[in-house]
Formats: structure tokens, sequence, C-alpha cells
């Protein structure tokens, strides 16, 4: 039916009524229902697969009375809100909020693009709006508990989810992911890694797990932001590497992290486009590589810092950076020689991959350049 009300062909609609013996009293109603099916069906689909591009465009590719619809404005708006265009996003909310403020998706996904633009007091206001809401059917205590899912208040959002689940209702990524996040909240890790293992059977990127999350938020706050907030600038050097180390970086880095990061210096900050937005710098891509094979290697912080002098000194004195391995490796001879006497050349050119050549060579500059 949809098909036929878009290209206006009342003689194959005619053909399929005849053919499936449907009878109906209302075509009006009909035909609404079928275009809000299709509408929603094809839209489902690219959104539980984050094509949120291609959700727009399937959205904006409706006739006009069919965009105006309040239940497509509001996919729209979230849609939008997921691709992290909130200023559009926030429009179409807050005209939906003007028309019916008891719309009860409006005020999810406003209530959570309040909370991702850090609106703090005027979320808060809307966060004690949606604990009031009392969801009268399914659809709505699905589409709030995946929204308190978002805004971390777990323990309200695995009330309303997981008594859906146990009925087989939205079995989709959305309440996976919700449910993965919220039972490893409430404790439950289990559970929580079953459901993260049910979400990549349905999708091909799930994004983090709630335990790998975990893990990376306790290893930088127990080693990474220690180095950052050192008033020695090349721990704090080692602290951005060692996040730059970390798989899925920019989603385990909390807001804390950014902020601590933003405060740093030109250098560091310099050092950070290297990480982050790949531009490529010549000297930090030498200390960058460098700490990468030293980490590989051994990893100690010491080390590390010693690498760091060396490398700055090598870049000081102006001297060919290409041979990467020799140098690090000559670094760790000298840095562990002075504590093993026993260290042999030739076991670390072996480790370092290098040639006794290249590593004689950088060797004799050290000493000439007395590094």
């Amino acid at each position: 039916m949809y098909y036929c009300l878009l290209t206006d062909d009342h003689v194959y609609l005619d053909e399929l009524t005849k053919m499936f013996e449907v009878v109906y009293n209302d075509v009006t109603k009909v035909e609404i229902e079928s275009e809000n099916f299709v509408v929603h069906y094809i839209f489902q689909y690219f959104f539980e697969h984050m094509n949120y591009n291609l959700a727009l465009e399937w959205i904006d590719f409706q006739p006009y009375n069919i965009q105006m619809r309040t239940e497509v404005r509001n996919l729209k708006a979230m849609t939008l809100l997921f691709n992290s265009k909130y200023h559009e996003a926030a429009k179409i909310l807050k005209q939906l909020l003007e028309e019916n403020p008891a719309d009860i998706n409006a005020l999810c996904h406003y209530t959570l693009l309040l909370y991702n633009t850090h609106q703090t007091t005027t979320y808060q206001s809307y966060l004690k709006k949606l604990r009031t809401i009392i969801p009268i059917n399914d659809d709505e205590k699905f589409k709030l508990g995946i929204v308190l899912s978002f805004l971390k208040e777990y323990t309200e959002s695995y009330q309303l989810l997981f008594p859906l689940y146990q009925k087989g209702k939205f079995y989709n990524s959305q309440m996976l992911h919700a449910l993965s996040y919220s039972s490893y909240a409430l404790g439950y890790v289990s559970q929580s890694d079953m459901f993260f293992q049910q979400l990549g059977e349905i999708v091909s990127h799930p994004g983090v797990s709630p335990r790998k999350m975990a893990e990376g938020e306790a290893y930088i706050k127990d080693n990474v932001m220690p180095l950052l907030n050192s008033e020695d600038q090349h721990r704090r050097i080692i602290g951005i590497f060692l996040l730059s180390r970390l798989k899925d970086k920019t989603l385990v880095i909390n807001q804390d992290v950014w902020n601590q990061l933003e405060e740093m210096s030109d250098y560091e900050k310099l050092y950070l486009s290297y990480i982050f937005h790949n531009i490529h710098l010549v000297k930090l891509d030498f200390i960058h590589r460098g700490l990468e094979l030293i980490y590989d290697q051994d990893g100690r912080l010491e080390l590390m810092e010693r690498w760091i002098d060396m490398a700055e000194a090598v870049i000081d004195k102006r001297l060919n950076l290409k041979q990467i391995n020799a140098y690090t490796a000559v670094c760790y001879f000298l840095f562990e020689r002075a504590r093993n006497e026993k260290l042999s050349k030739r076991a670390v050119i072996e480790k370092f991959n290098t040639t006794r050549y290249h590593f004689m060579k950088v060797y004799e500059q050290f000493k000439q350049n007395n590094i």
C-alpha cells in the first residue's frame, strides 16, 4: 500500500486488494498506518545499524505531510541528537514540547540533549520531570528505559527494561546495550557480559563493553592521571602516550580527563594533535615511535623518561632521526648497563631488531655529543 500511495498507482493497489481479499472500513486510517509502519520499519533498520545519515535521508525523502507527523519529527530529532547535531535537534524538540508538554519521546530526547551539552541546571529540572513519569504502555517503558540508561540512571533503567526483555519485547541493539550497561552498574557482571555478547551477534560494531569501559577508566585513574597531573613535562608526555595506547580511547576517556588535557601547555597540545588528529610532526613522531618501541619491550616509567631526555638531545643536536630502532636500542643499553654490566650489545641489538652497524653508529654519536 505504501508503494502505491507513493507512486499514485491505484490500479496496482486494486489488484493487491482483490488478491489478498482485503476489506477495510476507513481507507484513510489504513493508509496512515501503512505509511507509519513502512517509515518506522526502514528507519529502524538504518538507526539500529548506526547509519544515522541514511536514517535522516529516509525521513527527508518522505512527503511533507508525513515528515510533519509528531512521531516522525521525534525520530528525526532523535537521529540528529545521536549524530551530535544538537542545535537542529533542539529546535525540533522545543517545538514538539510546546505543542505537547507531555510528549514522552520529546521529553526524553530533550533531557538527553541537555545532558550531552552539559546544560546542568536545566538538565536537572528535566530529569526530575522524567522521574515523575509513569509509562502507560510498553513503548513508553522502552523509550524511558533507554534514555535513563544514557543518563546513567541505571537502576531505574534496569527496572523498566529487564521485564520487557523477559517478555521478549524490543529485542534490539538499544535494548541490549542499555541492559548491558545497567546490569553491570548494578553488579550483575555475568548478565552484563551475556547482554553485550548478544549485542555483538546482531550489530557489527557494538562498541566498548561495560567491563572493558570500567577497566579502561580504572587504568586511566590509577596509571595515567597521576602522570597528567605531574609538574614534570616528560611525565605528562608519557601520560598522553599511555592514553594513545588505549583501545577505543576516544570512548573510554571521560570528561574529567579531557578537561585536564585542555589545561596543558602548547607543546603537549601539539602531541595531543599528533595522537588524536593524525597531524604529522617530525620531532614528536620520533619521540612517540621511540616510546612505542621502549614500551613494547619494557614499559618502565624511568626508562621512558630516559628515552625522552635522549630523544630531545638528539633533536637538539640535529642528528639524523631515521634509525629509530638503533636509537631506542642504545638508550635501553645505556640505561640497563648501569644496572647490569653483563648485558651485551648483541642481546640489545636483537631485542630491538636493529643492526650492529646502526647500533654502533648511534652509540658513537652519543659519545661524541655527550648524550
